[in-house]
């Protein structure tokens, strides 16, 4: 559930067409909704003001940008925004720069679904 009770709302942003439907498929199987897909920075902007999910999930290395400067745009139009960063590469370097960014919390892939939803559950919980 989302801080106000209701269903749980997700933007995925991931060049990836596998990605997205792996994260799909843990959320769908928590009850949440996907309320929006991106392969790029550009189309998740848009679709983040379209649809205001609860947690946005991004992927760090996109087609026309990164998650990090996502994370920064998507913040600026709304401090409170949930973001999840999400990459391959867990370098510690990579975790500040997600957090800096305005990231709530980095995910390593591949994704191991428990880590996923307890991820996303953190987020959730420091969302006033």
């Amino acid at each position: 559930m989302s801080p106000d009770g209701s269903c749980v709302r997700l933007l995925i942003v991931d060049e990836s067409t596998e990605a997205r439907a792996r994260l799909g498929e843990i959320f769908v199987g928590q009850g949440w909704e996907v309320a929006g897909e991106a392969s790029n920075a550009r189309d998740a902007v848009d679709l983040y003001a379209a649809v205001a999910p609860d947690v946005v999930i991004t992927e760090i290395a996109l087609p026309d940008g990164d998650g990090f400067g996502l994370a920064e745009e998507i913040v600026r139009a709304n401090p409170r925004a949930a973001i999840v960063v999400c990459s391959a590469l867990a370098q510690a370097d990579s975790v500040l720069r997600a957090i800096r960014s305005g990231a709530r919390d980095f995910i390593v892939k591949p994704f191991q679904c428990s880590r996923v939803i307890r991820g996303i559950q953190t987020v959730l919980g420091r969302v006033a």
